[in-house]
């Protein structure tokens, strides 16, 4: 596995996993669900095309082979 397809692997589960779980924890500790609520769409939507971007990289690495 490439050097950029594992940091593309690491942004992706950064985006889609990590902000969210950080605000969620953030609105259990103070108890406004706007933090969490209003991460979700921006994670959405730099998650998705990065996972796809990196899920065909990682099909066009896998088929050189």
């Amino acid at each position: 596995m490439s050097k950029n397809l594992k940091y593309g692997i690491f942004s992706f589960i950064y985006s889609c996993i990590l902000i969210p779980l950080f605000f969620l924890i953030l609105s259990l500790v103070t108890g406004q669900w706007g933090f969490f609520l209003w991460s979700l769409l921006p994670s959405i939507l730099v998650g998705i095309p990065c996972g796809v971007v990196v899920y065909n990289q990682y099909k066009k690495e896998i088929l050189k082979r």
